[in-house]
């Protein structure tokens, strides 16, 4: 049996910007949830953050909503209901915004990641 070269293995030491990004997503996640209480695609109650545009706008109130946890995870965001409840809750220019904003890939920087923690703590 071969052995992975060392290069090959992910560390397990985490750098400072992914452990700062982990903290911003758990406190903006809990207040995502403390927020919205219901699942904002079947009304039950709200357990997990889940995003319209998963991967992108991580820290965008509107991108995330509560959602309960048979919808994020087993319904894959639900994301047909997810699109017309975030039309009724913004409206559709909004929504469309959101998405447009969605197609820029954005690198939060350590001192962005600090004031989100910060702002949502």
């Amino acid at each position: 049996m071969m052995k992975k070269s060392p290069l090959a293995r992910k560390s397990k030491h985490k750098s400072l910007r992914q452990k700062l990004y982990a903290k911003a997503e758990k406190v903006f996640h809990a207040w995502i949830r403390e927020r919205d209480k219901n699942c904002i695609t079947c009304g039950q109650l709200a357990d997990q953050a889940g995003h319209w545009k998963h991967g992108k706008l991580d820290f965008d109130e509107m991108n995330l909503n509560g959602q309960c946890r048979a919808c994020n995870y087993f319904r894959s965001g639900n994301l047909g209901t997810y699109t017309i409840r975030l039309v009724d809750k913004y409206g559709l220019k909004a929504v469309k915004d959101l998405e447009r904003r969605a197609e820029v890939i954005k690198k939060y920087s350590m001192d962005e990641l600090k004031e989100i923690i910060a702002k949502y703590e």
